[in-house]
């Protein structure tokens, strides 16, 4: 099975229910799943083509179709993974402030490498063009070899060996030997123009097959260095979203910023220091991994504000329901 791509219309066509796809379908469950099990390079990278299914469109253009089917859809989605909105829910009950204070950090980080994933000069469609032509041209030359040995066999020296076998006398000698000469030219120059023209032909067909493979060599290389680059870029920013964080909690425990006194008291109090704090915090109490790209997953974001509206109207207007 080939590689699927699916463009901007086709999303806005499932999403309206004027042409229902799989591969849509598909998609969307693999982007809902961002900042849980899947990171963003292999839902949103255009140009990762180990996905089965590629997008045409853009990370920003995705953010656009933010509507209420959209919103629907993944909440369909967590009916079928509970433990998902589950930890949204205790993100919204005990984490909301401090998770909003970390987004634009973590947003900037993604912003620093998300223009890689913008799809890059179709190189591919080249390569299959250059697969083809080179098909073409190999074709020539197996046609330009059979036909060869079919032709060669026309340009032979009949013509001169039937007038050297004609009788002459004396009054017709010369003129023989006159028509017996220009035959003998004429097939020598056909001969000899059939074989430089072969020669050339075959020439020219494997000079350019050699040429075009190796611009289909440099394209490769080139596309796979691209990608490394990009991969490592990502990679790298990952990196140091990480080491920030681990450097911003090591800090705190060091003895110079914490005394015994207040570090009994941050393992009391369970202060939240950073969002590596929530993180973890979550997986111990519901064993949901979530990361960073939590905040990329704009759904998963406005689900916690939907948690997060609704607790505080449970808080503050507990009386009156009781009442009623």
């Amino acid at each position: 099975m080939g590689r699927i791509e699916i463009t901007l219309n086709d999303l806005e066509n499932h999403l309206l229910s004027k042409k229902n796809s799989r591969h849509v379908e598909d998609f969307l469950n693999n982007f809902f799943e961002i900042g849980f099990a899947k990171k963003s390079h292999e839902v949103l990278d255009q140009n990762n083509l180990s996905n089965i299914i590629g997008i045409n469109f853009s990370y920003d253009e995705l953010v656009r179709q933010n509507n209420k089917i959209l919103y629907e859809k993944f909440l369909n989605f967590l009916e079928r993974r509970e433990k998902y909105d589950d930890a949204l829910f205790d993100i919204a009950e005990n984490y909301y402030d401090k998770f909003k204070s970390y987004r634009l950090e973590n947003i900037n980080i993604f912003e620093s490498y998300k223009n890689t994933f913008l799809k890059r000069s179709n190189l591919s469609d080249i390569v299959n063009k250059i697969d083809d032509k080179i098909k073409l041209y190999r074709r020539f030359l197996d046609q330009t070899q059979l036909g060869y040995n079919r032709v060669s066999r026309l340009f032979n020296d009949d013509l001169r060996k039937s007038i050297i076998n004609f009788k002459t006398d004396k009054f017709n000698h010369d003129f023989i030997d006159n028509i017996s000469f220009e035959l003998n030219n004429l097939e020598n120059e056909n001969y000899k123009f059939f074989n430089d023209d072969f020669r050339k032909t075959i020439i020219f067909f494997e000079t350019a097959i050699d040429k075009l493979m190796g611009i289909k060599e440099k394209i490769l290389r080139y596309e796979n260095e691209s990608n490394k680059t990009n991969h490592e870029r990502y990679s790298s920013n990952e990196k140091i979203m990480r080491e920030e964080s681990d450097y911003e909690m090591s800090a705190m425990l060091r003895p110079s910023f914490m005394s015994y006194e207040s570090f009994e008291e941050f393992k009391k109090t369970d202060e939240i220091s950073s969002f590596e704090d929530i993180k973890n915090n979550i997986f111990e109490k519901l064993f949901v991994s979530i990361d960073y790209e939590i905040y990329i997953n704009f759904l998963a974001v406005k689900r916690i504000e939907q948690h997060y509206k609704d607790i505080t109207y449970l808080r503050d207007n507990l009386g009156e329901i009781l009442k009623k």
